[in-house]
Parts: C-alpha cells; sequence; structure tokens
C-alpha cells in the first residue's frame, strides 16, 4: 500500500516505536488467530506478529474504521476496483 508522508506524521514517532516494539515481542504475537501453543521465538524473529496490524493500518494513517469496500468506494480508481482481471 502506499501512504502520504502527511499521514504517516499524524502520529509521533514514539507511536511507531512503541507499536514495532509490540507487534515483535510474544505479548504481540499472542493475538494471531493461530498461535494458540504453537507459536515461539521462531515465529516472532520471522515478523509473523506483525499481522496484528493489517486490519488497523487504514485507522493507523486517519481512514475511519469502517470503510466501503473497494468495488463500491468513490475515492479509487476504476482500475483498481476491479478483480481478477487478465491482462
Amino acid at each position: 500500500f502506499a501512504v502520504h508522508r502527511s499521514r504517516v506524521h499524524l502520529r509521533p514517532l514514539s507511536f511507531y516505536t512503541r507499536a514495532l516494539a509490540y507487534v515483535t515481542s510474544l505479548e504481540g504475537a499472542s493475538f494471531l488467530p493461530f498461535s494458540g501453543n504453537f507459536l515461539g521465538s521462531q515465529d516472532v524473529d520471522a515478523r509473523m506478529a506483525c499481522q496484528v496490524m493489517m486490519p488497523m493500518w487504514h485507522v493507523i494513517f486517519g481512514e475511519p474504521l469502517w470503510y466501503p469496500e473497494r468495488a463500491q468506494d468513490p475515492r479509487v480508481p476504476l482500475f483498481m476496483k476491479t478483480r481478477n482481471a487478465k491482462a
């Protein structure tokens, strides 16, 4: 994804520093749906825990919590609304 610099600067550097520390810790990785008893330090080392952030990026960068699907979003260009298009 692409984010404009002004959106990144909506939050202070300390926020991103704390978020990085959290998602690369065993505590942050424990929120993964498949973690259970199978999560180990190798998963954290492989950055599997950053998946915790996937559903939150749009909120972190200033978008509302709920937003329309891509196909219904008037801000999205037409070429980005199509699925499984073949060239």
